[in-house]
């Protein structure tokens, strides 16, 4: 398991780390995830190499809307978006690979539930995360981690 945090020295190489040696991504689902540029970045980054998504919202999310998607014109700054940029990571496919996001179903997690609907959830994100024929990874016969965990704030 690798989580994003472990690289904060080094967030340029995350970007290959999750193309190259991921083969699940989750996305802990927060009301922020989806404005910070590195989330972004990942998120892309998996997309765009075929690993299996799946997104985890905690009770604060608010699901992608048009609006959303016409701020992240103006959420990042040019110097932040240039940084992406020279990942091959543009805007336009920020904006691409979210609106496909909304398609993809969530796990539902509630971080002030009890303990054992914590289990539950955590239970469900493994089986998705681990299922068979949804990454690039058994088609490839490549070998990635076993998956990769967002910091939710």
């Amino acid at each position: 398991v690798f989580l994003d945090s472990d690289c904060l020295e080094d967030l340029e190489n995350v970007f290959d780390i999750v193309k190259t040696e991921t083969k699940a991504l989750v996305i802990l689902m927060t009301c922020h995830t989806l404005s910070r540029m590195w989330c972004a970045g990942e998120i892309v980054s998996a997309w765009m190499n075929q690993i299996n998504v799946v997104p985890v919202a905690c009770e604060d999310y608010v699901p992608v809307s048009d609006p959303f998607l016409e701020s992240l014109r103006s959420i990042w700054a040019p110097g932040q978006l240039h940084t992406l940029a020279e990942s091959g990571i543009s805007l336009e496919k920020i904006l691409s690979v979210y609106r496909q996001l909304r398609k993809v179903r969530t796990i539902k997690f509630d971080r002030t539930a009890s303990p054992t609907l914590h289990r539950d959830a955590v239970d469900r994100t493994i089986r998705r995360a681990m299922a068979q024929g949804n990454t690039a990874v058994e088609r490839s016969g490549g070998r990635r981690r076993a998956g990769t965990a967002f910091r939710p704030d």
